[in-house]
């Protein structure tokens, strides 16, 4: 098991083959206030190839070398570089990759790589006052890494910011309630490995900043029971098996 830290990436240990396809936000001199919104189309001699229709035409208009932000997801961790742009003699808009890669925010729990089965459903803020719980279909799937405060886990579908998560985390040794509810804070689709994932888990004191009135009404009591002393222990609970595993 392994400590998944936030810490600054060297562009020689990242694999940018796994954003092509994917999306990207670029923010520009040229458009100040104003995040563009496209695709890397190739990587190309430590240059993303960007796709030139993104934003409704806007990314066409890029002007060469001016200075440009780039926001993409690594696996589960937002990140972000400073270029400028590039238009080679093809006309393909091309970015030079940054030495440096930073994370865009940092996490206020480390996150553990630790892979557990798990059982978990999921709905969308909009429609849960029509949907029955015991109707929901539930899957077996596993967490990829997890912490006190949330995991990464696989999923078949993509999810948006308006989806919350209803699982059973089971861990060996540490008891937990036998339903917790957690809400997905960003999901994206890892290349040939399938959707992934990151879910904040809700705590109970926390409930009114988190959670919307009425959905918090909609679920049972039985699944809100996840407290802040619990999440602490919880991160201790990780922090134990980590130290265990370096002995």
């Amino acid at each position: 098991m392994t400590v998944a830290r936030d810490i600054t990436l060297d562009r020689a240990n990242v694999d940018f083959s796994l954003l092509v396809g994917r999306e990207v936000l670029l923010i520009t001199e040229q458009f100040p206030g104003k995040a563009l919104k496209t695709r890397v189309i190739g990587v190309k001699e430590n240059n993303l190839v960007i796709d030139r229709s993104g934003s409704g035409g806007l990314v066409n208009q890029l002007i060469c070398r001016q200075n440009i932000e780039v926001h993409f997801m690594y696996k589960d961790q937002p990140m972000v570089f400073h270029s400028t742009v590039s238009i080679p003699r093809e006309g393909k808009i091309q970015i030079p990759i940054a030495d440096d890669l930073n994370p865009k925010v940092r996490r206020k729990f480390i996150r553990y790589d630790y892979g557990n089965e798990i059982k978990l459903t999921y709905f969308d803020m909009a429609h849960i006052k029509n949907a029955r719980l015991n109707k929901l279909k539930w899957m077996e799937t596993g967490t990829l890494n997890i912490s006190g405060g949330g995991m990464l886990v696989e999923i078949p579908t993509i999810l948006t910011r308006d989806n919350y998560v209803i699982f059973n985390l089971g861990l060996e040794g540490f008891e937990l309630p036998k339903l917790m509810v957690g809400r997905v804070r960003h999901c994206f689709r890892e290349s040939q490995a399938g959707v992934r994932a990151g879910v904040e888990f809700l705590v109970k004191e926390e409930l009114a900043e988190t959670m919307p009135p009425f959905l918090i009404k909609s679920l049972s009591d039985k699944m809100l029971q996840f407290d802040a002393v619990m999440r602490m222990e919880l991160t201790r609970y990780f922090e134990e098996k980590y130290r265990k595993k370096l002995i």
